[in-house]
């Protein structure tokens, strides 16, 4: 059996002047929580995980949701598990 965890990754570091951003952000974080991601914050990063939303489901959603392809970054890590494959 094989599983996978999409992650989506943002830049924790923003210019506290620049509140457009930080509102995108949140904007963002928000979405992602709606539709089953867990939310963690790493150092200077903020990971937003989810074994039920595909790499490329969530680019799409993100986009389609007007947020730029350069707001984020997008890993998929699959997971093999003991059984047949």
């Amino acid at each position: 059996m094989v599983t996978y965890i999409t992650r989506i990754i943002l830049s924790a570091e923003v210019d506290p002047k620049d509140s457009p951003a930080a509102a995108r952000r949140g904007a963002m974080l928000k979405l992602l929580v709606s539709r089953g991601f867990v939310i963690n914050r790493r150092k200077n990063r903020i990971v937003a995980e989810s074994g039920s939303m595909e790499a490329q489901a969530v680019k799409r959603y993100l986009l389609e949701h007007g947020f730029r392809a350069d707001e984020f970054q997008v890993y998929l890590e699959y997971t093999r598990q003991w059984g047949m494959l």
